[in-house]
Formats: structure tokens, C-alpha cells, sequence
């Protein structure tokens, strides 16, 4: 013991003699000021054992002037992992070794004060009981993230097994219904699935888009797979508009590509194909739907093929854009040449030369239900090389 410290050794030892009922007290306290203490996760027992064992080596250790061995500090590393394991949020533990802390503190004053010659050292003494604190306290937080990271990293493992599950032919074995219920889902409720393509680590912006996710529906996991990330969902209701707006929010800047909603892990499966299929039609940094963009998804499902059955169309679109605007313009109006005209602000005549131009070039008469399935494959193909297209001088 360092001279001129045993009026704080006395102090110490005096409130070790009735620490039962100073951990009772500190316990009350916890209890008082703390909600999730209230409500009883942690049985009393089990709290006032771990405030006396606490306390117990906080005053031996300031009345021997010493830190906290390795040994006291791996009791509250595990202490920490088991109040992890009970469900108790992180701060709610530390604020109740900082309440113990207050506790234990007013108590050493008033011990103190009664001997003059502990005035003196009183203030290194609130030093060495901070230090204690806080040493404990670190070693508790630490044991706690470590648990809540393994615990998360098993949630990863078992998200990744699922959609997994769900992408092959499992999604309808009983082990995908019971992976998807420990997440919360009802395997036979609406899923709603988004494939997301950002630009930066797929680890972080997956537990971005979890958190982002939490709470705004029944169930929602995201998951890395390759260099995108995988996304399903599950409200209590129908409705899973959110969906975009919480992925944008994790993930801004990303390409996002949705599926439709749809029952059940088989439909799960399916919603995760319409996104796939989606995001390689989609606008870097867009949004794109697959209830809006199925039909050029589907047509770029079979890229080898279709390109050579329109191939006309697509070399007319690409040599003479103006022409494909009218088209479109012309279908987007329901075939009225007059409001087409106002559209691309030209004559309702030059609408008409330049579908009739189209019709030349093509073969294909859009008034026929062949030649319409054609020019709008053919468009759709092309999305995007007909926006503002202007002839090029001397051209109709």
C-alpha cells in the first residue's frame, strides 16, 4: 500500500464490511433507471451478483492502490458476451456500471469524510475508482461486441444460406421455411426482392442496407452476392414501396433494380430472378422496375437471337433516330398524328412521311398487330438511342 493512502484503504475496507446492502441499494437503482432492467430481462439474482462481484474488486484494488488484473478483466470480458447473449443493448449495461460507479463513489465520500486525513486524498482516490470503472467497463463493452459480431456474422451465414436456398430448387424444402422463419418471415407471406449494384464494399453496404432496414418491415436480410448485393423483404401488409427508398437510403447512388411482389419462397425465387433480369436493363445510379421494364428484360434474356430477328428496326433506329421518335411518339399518342406532332414539334404530315419512312425501311406496317410486335421489340431494344432525336440536316 503507497504512504499516505490508508485513510482510503480504511475507507474501502469499511464499505466492504456492508456491501450486501450497498449492492442492494445499487441494484435498486439499476433497476429504477434503466427500462430494459425494468422489464426483467435480467433476473435480480443474477444482477446483484454481478454488482457485488464489481464492486467487491473495485475496493480492493483502490484500497490496494493497484489496476485490474488480467484475470478480473476476462471475468467482465464474459460478462459482457453473456448480457449480449440476454439481449441487453450495450449502453444500458454501460450505464449501469456507471450508476454502480455513482453509488459506489458517494458511499467512498461519505466513508471518507469522516477522517480528516482522507480529505487529502480524496481526489486521486475518485482518479483510481474512475480508472477502475472505466478499465471494467471497456473490458464488458468489448466482450459484448464480440459477441453481437460472431452473433452477427452467424446471421450472415444463415442469410447467405437462405437466399442460397431460394435462388436453386430449395425454395420449397423445409429447411428454406425454416431458415426464413428465424429471420421473422412467413414463408408463405408476400416477398419483395431488390438486387443492388453499388460501388463500394459489398460487407459494409449490406450491413448499411440491414440496419437502414430494420425496423420498417416484418423481415428484410441483404446479403452480398458477387459484387451486388441481394435484398428480400417482408411486410406485415401487401405493400412494399419502402423497399427502394430504405435501399437508397443505405446504398445512395447505387443501381437498383426491383421485382414484383410475390407469395411465398417460390415466389421469393421468382422476385429475385425479375430483379436480376431488371438490373441488367437498368440505368447505372437508376432505379429500375420490373412491372416497367419486364418486356426489354425479357427480350435481353435472349441476346443472340432477337437482335437478328430485329435487326432492320435496330439499324433504323440507330442510322435514323427521328424516325423511331416518330414511331413512338405516334404509339404513345394513340396513333393521333396531331398530338405526335405537338409532342415532337413538327407537322402531323411530317409524322406521317416519317412512319411511312419507317414502314419502308423495315417491312413491318405498325396499323398490323406483326408489324406493332416488331417496331415495339425493336424500340424497346433501343431504349433510350431515340430521346430527343433530331434528324440530320436535309432529312425527313
Amino acid at each position: 500500500m503507497p504512504a499516505g493512502w490508508e485513510p482510503v484503504s480504511v475507507a474501502c475496507l469499511s464499505l466492504h464490511l456492508g456491501l450486501p446492502d450497498l449492492v442492494r441499494r445499487i441494484t435498486d437503482c439499476i433497476y429504477e433507471e434503466i427500462p430494459s432492467y425494468q422489464q426483467n430481462r435480467i433476473a435480480r439474482a443474477d444482477l446483484e451478483a454481478s454488482v457485488a462481484a464489481n464492486t467487491d474488486a473495485t475496493l480492493i484494488g483502490v484500497a490496494a492502490r493497484r489496476e485490474p488484473s488480467a484475470e478480473e478483466l476476462e471475468w467482465r470480458f464474459r460478462l459482457g458476451r453473456k448480457r449480449a447473449e440476454q439481449g441487453m443493448p450495450a449502453e444500458d449495461v454501460v450505464k449501469a456500471f456507471h450508476i454502480a460507479h455513482r453509488e459506489l463513489w458517494e458511499e467512498l465520500v461519505t466513508a471518507a469524510v469522516a477522517d480528516p486525513a482522507a480529505t487529502d486524498v480524496l481526489l486521486a482516490a475518485a482518479t483510481d475508482v474512475w480508472s477502475w470503472t472505466y478499465q471494467l467497463t471497456s473490458a464488458v463493452c468489448d466482450g459484448h461486441k464480440d459477441h453481437t459480431h460472431s452473433r452477427s456474422l452467424v446471421a450472415v451465414r444463415r442469410a447467405a444460406r437462405l437466399i442460397e436456398l431460394i435462388r436453386t430448387s430449395g425454395a420449397g424444402s423445409e429447411e428454406a421455411a425454416l431458415l426464413a422463419r428465424t429471420f421473422g418471415f412467413d414463408p408463405e407471406g408476400i416477398f419483395g426482392a431488390a438486387l443492388i449494384r453499388g460501388s463500394g464494399d459489398v460487407a459494409i453496404e449490406a450491413h448499411r442496407c440491414q440496419q437502414a432496414m430494420a425496423g420498417q418491415f416484418r423481415a428484410a436480410v441483404c446479403v452480398p452476392w458477387g459484387t451486388d448485393l441481394v435484398v428480400l423483404a417482408q411486410r406485415h401488409l401487401t405493400e412494399l414501396s419502402e423497399l427502394e427508398s430504405a435501399v437508397r437510403a443505405a446504398v445512395p447512388g447505387a443501381t437498383v433494380a426491383l421485382g414484383l411482389d410475390r407469395i411465398g419462397l417460390p415466389g421469393a425465387r421468382l422476385s429475385i430472378a425479375d430483379a436480376e433480369r431488371t438490373l441488367a436493363v437498368t440505368t447505372p445510379a437508376a432505379t429500375g422496375r420490373y412491372s416497367e421494364l419486364w418486356f426489354l428484360a425479357a427480350l435481353k434474356r435472349d441476346g443472340e437471337t432477337v437482335p437478328a430477328i430485329l435487326q432492320r428496326g435496330i439499324r433504323v433506329v440507330q442510322e435514323r433516330p427521328h424516325l423511331a421518335a416518330a414511331v413512338r411518339a405516334l404509339l404513345d399518342c394513340g396513333f393521333s398524328h396531331q398530338r405526335a406532332g405537338r409532342r415532337l414539334c413538327v407537322h402531323p404530315n411530317t409524322v406521317a412521311y416519317r412512319v411511312e419512312r419507317w414502314r419502308e425501311l423495315t417491312g413491318w406496317e405498325i396499323g398490323r398487330s406483326q408489324g406493332l410486335r416488331l417496331t415495339m421489340a425493336a424500340l424497346a431494344w433501343t431504349e433510350g438511342e431515340t430521346v430527343n432525336a433530331d434528324p440530320r440536316p436535309g432529312s425527313l
